[in-house]
């Protein structure tokens, strides 16, 4: 099984992508003990930011399986305070969420001042409801030391438990807001929980209680929101239809870009774009959904092509100009024309990525209008264009058949066949033969 999830993490070609198995090998190994094997997966990293990620991630793991001593040595790997106290946070909320009391316990004593003391409160508060440890949680909220400390726990304690759906411990908290400000920010928390975690009925009971306009509107933002982070578009979109003015539509809209955005739905992300009515709204969503964008680790040309790509042309030009500041090392906005030639194949012939860029290379476009032929007329073997396919691209065999298929079917096969023969490219003497209307490549067995 080890090897197997290895393996799976060189097929990915994205280095985001990747990362993001890496940040999940990590946790599963780290969460089942197997610290070596959690070490190797360190390894494989070089940059500070995605190490200290990786940290928090084997940090949480062995926490919350009640590792101690692993936990104890990913702390000593951070070197500042910073970083320790963010493997800190992740710590209380790993022991928390796996009931280790005594152990959640000693990482709070480990608070130098009332900021690092309350964090680790609202982690640890969080961990036990998210656990379904509620007495402890209710516990952590009597070490509130004054109204600001137990609001911040009232907030996260009500998101968690309307998260994981516990209605009647998330009515509880709500019930404990002492003044209608404190009951609107836990009110806010707990729909964007319900939301997230598609309780939708909850959700909207949640929204039928606020009785006035200034609370219903950000109560949608946090309806907007918890639907956006975890893909409920539809839902996300109803939300949008209760908007009374252009101020509310333009705020539920910013909501929607960060939730998308946040939990990496950028497709949704661009049809939120498309909804600006003005250049001053495009702008300013375009700025929440950088502000996001920023927070991501983009190392290669190729992943800023590919979110560029995953946005209409129209909206290229803006993102990039935004994200250039965090992508100071690679020239983002050179990279727009090619993003712009990709979004279009990526549309019009319904490719996703890796198959539009392999499309983009004109000796895949030989070679896709070539091979099919001659596999028909019986002159290589399916399994071998598929091969070549896969080398010539970062393709893989299921991309390339539907590919070839895309290609073997749509009217820019006919445009591609007079394209080349006009640079002379003909590899072949079956090339100028009629295009096959409808001839599949063989799926690989």
């Amino acid at each position: 099984m080890r090897q197997k999830q290895t393996k799976s993490y060189r097929l990915v070609q994205n280095s985001a992508d990747r990362f993001v198995v890496l940040q999940y090998m990590a946790l599963a190994y780290a969460q089942g003990g197997h610290v070596a094997e959690a070490n190797k997966v360190l390894m494989l990293v070089k940059n500070p930011a995605d190490q200290l990620k990786l940290w928090m991630e084997m940090a949480y793991g062995y926490t919350r399986g009640g590792h101690v001593a692993a936990a104890n040595n990913v702390l000593a790997l951070a070197e500042n305070s910073d970083d320790r106290f963010a493997v800190l946070q992740q710590m209380a909320f790993g022991f928390a969420c796996g009931g280790h009391v005594s152990e959640v316990n000693k990482v709070f004593a480990l608070a130098e001042n009332s900021a690092d003391r309350l964090s680790l409160l609202q982690h640890m508060a969080l961990g036990y409801v998210q656990g379904g440890y509620v007495v402890e949680a209710n516990n952590a909220l009597e070490l509130a030391q004054n109204s600001i400390e137990r609001r911040a726990l009232l907030v996260y304690m009500a998101y968690g438990y309307a998260l994981n759906g516990h209605v009647a411990e998330a009515n509880k908290v709500l019930a404990l807001a002492d003044s209608p400000a404190e009951r609107l920010a836990v009110l806010q928390q707990l729909v964007c929980g319900y939301a997230q975690g598609g309780y939708v009925a909850e959700a909207n009971k949640a929204l039928a209680s606020v009785q006035n306009s200034a609370g219903r509107l950000a109560v949608l933002q946090s309806m907007a929101l918890g639907y956006a982070r975890d893909g409920y578009v539809v839902e996300a979109n109803k939300v949008f239809a209760l908007a009374q003015s252009p101020a509310e539509r333009f705020a539920l809209l910013q909501k929607m870009a960060h939730g998308y955005v946040q939990c990496g739905y950028m497709t949704e992300a661009n049809n939120v774009l498309a909804l600006a009515q003005n250049t001053d709204e495009r702008l300013a969503l375009s700025k929440t959904i950088v502000a996001q964008l920023s927070q991501k680790a983009f190392s290669t040309e190729r992943d800023l092509l590919q979110l560029l790509a995953t946005f209409n042309p129209d909206f290229q030009s803006v993102i990039a100009s935004e994200l250039k500041k965090s992508a100071a090392k690679i020239d983002i906005v050179h990279l727009v024309p090619k993003a712009t030639k990709l979004h279009a194949l990526m549309k019009t012939q319904k490719l996703n990525f890796n198959q539009a860029m392999g499309w983009l290379q004109p000796e895949m476009q030989l070679w896709l209008l070539q091979g099919p032929q001659l596999i028909k007329n019986k002159k290589l073997a399916a399994a071998m264009f598929l091969s070549v396919s896969t080398y010539l691209t970062s393709n893989s065999i299921p991309e390339m058949v539907d590919l070839s298929n895309k290609l073997s079917v749509t009217t820019c096969r006919d445009r591609f066949f007079k394209d080349l023969q006009s640079r002379n490219h003909l590899l072949a003497y079956d090339l100028t033969a009629a295009p096959a209307k409808n001839a599949p490549v063989a799926p690989a067995a």
